[in-house]
């Protein structure tokens, strides 16, 4: 998924693991649309405390101080959902789980996205806002310094407190030029990623490593539904050959297999 997952694999004694992009479920735009009149910053995720949305709160509230009419979007939910409620900082929506349709314009009328994690995958929700021109102030983690181009697409913050999310995304909304030039670079960043994609370049790994004589290997799309949704892939003779979703560690597949 990212180099910094790479990494966590070679340190686990996987020396062979390869870098696949990962898709995304909405067709970029074809331009930056018009943003929200007021200043407006959006939290997509769940509300776990390893996404640390409580750092996003809190960098809004700075925020704020400093842009009184700014607004804040909060998409997901989790067991923080109360928790962060009771912090009652003015101006903060909590919309929940949504459709995506729904998250989708929200993501494209937002000025920035704030993605606080300790450690991501990747990061697909860097992605989403970016093919709606929504540029993303993160934490310098494993996945997040993968899927954020600093200075590029973003801002990858590595001193990780509200104080310094909430001074660079700051830098940005009081900066329209640059602000604009992130959003642009964003959205053409988001162009190359496709699940089309990504299936095929999964399928030609799956390929180089399954020696089949003759036997016809289905489409990698078959593996990515089935993992997608925690089913089992077999072998044909019945042993489990890989069980765990898209975000588990892929084994190796060393025989061939029907699908």
């Amino acid at each position: 998924m990212s180099a910094s997952s790479q990494k966590d694999l070679e340190k686990q004694g996987f020396n062979k693991a390869s870098i696949v992009k990962v898709g995304v479920s909405t067709k970029p735009l074809r331009n930056v649309e018009q943003k929200e009149f007021e200043p407006t910053i959006v939290f997509l995720g769940r509300l776990k405390k390893h996404k640390m949305p409580d750092h996003a709160l809190r960098a809004f509230a700075l925020i704020k101080k400093k842009l009184p009419h700014a607004r804040m979007w909060v998409i997901g939910d989790g067991n923080m959902l109360e928790e962060l409620k009771k912090m009652n900082i003015k101006d903060v929506v909590f919309y929940g789980h949504i459709k995506d349709e729904v998250k989708y314009v929200l993501l494209r009328k937002a000025h920035l996205l704030l993605v606080p994690s300790v450690r991501e995958g990747w990061g697909l929700v860097v992605t989403e806002a970016n093919a709606m021109g929504t540029p993303v102030i993160a934490y310098d983690s494993p996945g997040l310094r993968d899927s954020v181009v600093d200075q590029k697409t973003g801002i990858l913050v590595k001193d990780k407190s509200p104080q310094n999310l909430a001074d660079a995304a700051l830098n940005l909304l009081k900066n329209p030029g640059l602000l604009k030039t992130l959003s642009d670079n964003a959205l053409t960043y988001s162009r190359q990623f496709s699940w089309d994609y990504t299936a095929a370049e999964f399928d030609k790994i799956i390929r180089q490593l399954v020696p089949y004589d003759g036997i016809e290997l289905d489409n990698a799309l078959q593996v990515f539904k089935k993992l997608e949704q925690d089913e089992p892939v077999y072998k044909s003779d019945g042993p489990l050959l890989i069980k765990g979703k898209m975000d588990d560690t892929l084994t190796a597949l060393e025989e061939k297999k029907d699908f």
